[in-house]
């Protein structure tokens, strides 16, 4: 690909342009980075600011590289999309190192499109939007603070999971027990034979809260036949 018409960049007469939009960059993602870290997520405030400000520099690189300064005939040669193009890829695998997945459930999904899009204000500020990359980063802000108001319509649905070990000499043990519990799904049901006692081990998940001394409560009630219970918030 030739290009004929670009503008030639003087890297040392323009050197404090390229820096004000490193620093820019580097400001933008401490912010998202900060908001992170108040609410103890996977990546805070380092990781926010590195991607951005490395998206910018990569970016600064891969448009001004294949200007005619770089061309033997005063002529540009290359695309100057192949490097931004691979810090998109790069990105996805720093953001699916983020997510994680225990108990069928996905955390980090927030955090790893909030990496993507600081990597994709990093090379907006880069390619010279410097007030579009602000203005993006005002957007994840406010998106962010919005949609963590204690309104129910935004809150995610919390769930309990609680193993239990139950002795079942008859069918009404295990019914009583997750009646005193609300009522709640059995997620997983399985029975095996120990010392001649038939053992279920039963997970459940509920909506209510269920609190250490309800769970003590029902092992004082139930001592010969609740031999263990173990409670996981998700």
């Amino acid at each position: 690909m030739l290009l004929s018409a670009v503008q030639v960049v003087d890297w040392n007469s323009d050197i404090w342009h390229f820096v004000v939009r490193l620093v820019v960059s580097l400001v933008c993602g401490i912010v998202i980075g900060i908001e992170r870290k108040t609410r103890s997520k996977e990546a805070g405030i380092r990781t926010h600011a590195i991607v951005c400000m490395a998206a910018c520099l990569f970016m600064i690189i891969s448009k001004y590289m294949t200007t005619a300064q770089f061309s033997d005939n005063g002529v540009a040669s290359g695309d100057p999309t192949r490097i931004a193009s691979t810090v998109v890829t790069g990105i996805g695998f720093l953001g699916a190192g983020i997510i994680m997945y225990r108990r069928d459930v996905m955390y980090g999904l927030t955090t790893a499109a909030g990496v993507w899009a600081t990597a994709a204000i990093g090379m907006a500020i880069g390619s010279g939007f410097i007030v579009l990359g602000a203005i993006a980063t005002v957007l994840i802000l406010i998106l962010q603070i919005i949609f963590h108001l204690p309104i129910k319509a935004f809150n995610t649905t919390h769930l309990s999971v609680i193993r239990m070990q139950v002795w079942i000499e008859g069918d009404d043990i295990l019914d009583a027990i997750l009646n005193e519990l609300g009522k709640p799904r059995v997620t997983s049901y399985k029975v095996k034979s120990m010392d001649g006692k038939l053992v279920a081990n039963v997970e459940i998940t509920t909506k209510a809260q269920v609190s250490v001394e309800e769970m003590n409560g029902l092992i004082r009630k139930h001592p010969d036949h609740l031999l263990s219970i173990e409670h996981n918030d998700d």
